[in-house]
């Protein structure tokens, strides 16, 4: 997935930053105070690589609106970043793989981070491509595939499917099937199945001289793991690792 565009709002001395493109290199020009900094640790917070400062706090909602905000928080949490992302062609073949050709409308996808820091999504699918899928390898017989294969959805599928008074194998084994692979929601099958696992982390720099010329693994593992104190030249370095898909084990 690649970042098209991000969006910061209600974050610090940011109202709402509109969408502001990205590509292979972007650079952010501005006054001093005016919210580049803020703009990029609102974005870190979108899926941080190293965890650390991932969550966004009700005191980072800006001054002149927290105390009205404050009263709304916990049912309408406010939207603090979001971000538009396109998935790669190997990743839609990769989900079409596994849920069906076309399932994906578009390869783009927004997702949202609020003040609860649940992240919301964005997405458009088409529901009938994963039955058509499934349908295409049941080898139903032909009276109970016409009886089926207008179905829209998995869960309408499903209920047809154990609407059957006398279940031929093909269609126990596809019910088996439907319930062990398939989520009747397909929308957040995709979510939970690819898209989080897609999504790119996001790294922030401020001092580059932070990270340590020489490193000892074994005790940067030791403090990792026994809650020792890490620092900033310690979270650059697992950020770092975190970014060529290295980790200390």
């Amino acid at each position: 997935m690649k970042l098209n565009r991000a969006r910061v709002m209600n974050y610090k001395s940011i109202d709402d930053s509109g969408w502001v493109s990205a590509d292979d290199v972007t650079c952010l020009v501005g006054k001093n105070e005016s919210g580049k900094t803020a703009f990029l640790h609102a974005l870190k917070r979108l899926n941080p690589v190293d965890g650390f400062d991932a969550n966004f706090d009700i005191k980072d909602y800006p001054r002149k609106g927290y105390v009205s905000y404050k009263r709304l928080h916990e049912k309408q949490p406010a939207a603090a970043v979001s971000g538009e992302f396109e998935l790669s062609q190997q990743e839609l073949e990769q989900i079409e793989a596994d849920l069906g050709e076309g399932v994906m409308k578009s390869p783009r996808v927004i997702v949202t981070k609020n003040y609860k820091n649940q992240r919301l999504w964005e997405i458009d699918v088409d529901d009938a491509a994963v039955v058509r899928c499934v349908l295409s390898d049941a080898a139903l017989p032909e009276a109970i595939q016409r009886r089926v294969e207008d179905a829209k959805t998995l869960e309408e599928l499903l209920t047809r499917l154990k609407s059957v008074e006398v279940k031929p194998a093909s269609v126990q084994m596809l019910l088996v099937q439907l319930q062990e692979k398939f989520n009747t929601d397909t929308r957040q099958q995709v979510i939970d199945d690819y898209l989080d696992k897609f999504m790119p982390g996001f790294v922030y720099f401020d001092d580059y001289s932070a990270m340590r010329g020489r490193i000892s693994i074994q005790d940067l593992r030791w403090r990792r793991d026994s809650d020792g104190h890490l620092d900033d030249a310690d979270r650059t370095f697992l950020s770092l690792l975190s970014l060529v898909g290295t980790d200390l084990e």
